[in-house]
């Protein structure tokens, strides 16, 4: 399988990143929602694993364009914030699922497909 790791913190990436390759999968980066909808249209991943706030495009509006392309890849929102309103709108935008940065390793039971 597949991981698209979108999050413009380096450091949080490279975390995810070690957690997704331990389970066996492949990974791709990209650092902002610009070069995640990018990496997503040239790369066709499986999952995508989003951060929400970003730089030039946050994670809610990255994840509408990728839905749009295709209905049935699995989008996770991983974030800082646990606000309802931004759950919402992660839901609203096509997100399959919501996991907060400070329960990341439950990330391993989220992509076991």
């Amino acid at each position: 399988m597949t991981v698209l790791i979108v999050d413009d913190n380096i450091q949080m990436r490279l975390f995810i990143k070690n957690i997704v390759k331990s389970l066996g999968h492949n990974v791709i980066e990209a650092d902002d929602g610009t070069t995640g909808v990018k990496s997503f249209l040239e790369n066709n991943p499986d999952v995508v694993l989003m951060d929400i706030r970003m730089n030039t495009m946050d994670g809610i509006e990255a994840a509408k364009i990728i839905r749009q392309h295709s209905p049935d890849v699995k989008i996770i929102m991983v974030t800082d914030y646990d606000e309802k309103s931004l759950r919402d709108k992660a839901k609203s935008a096509g997100a399959n699922d919501y996991v907060l940065k400070e329960n990341l390793l439950v990330l391993k039971t989220k992509l076991d497909l």
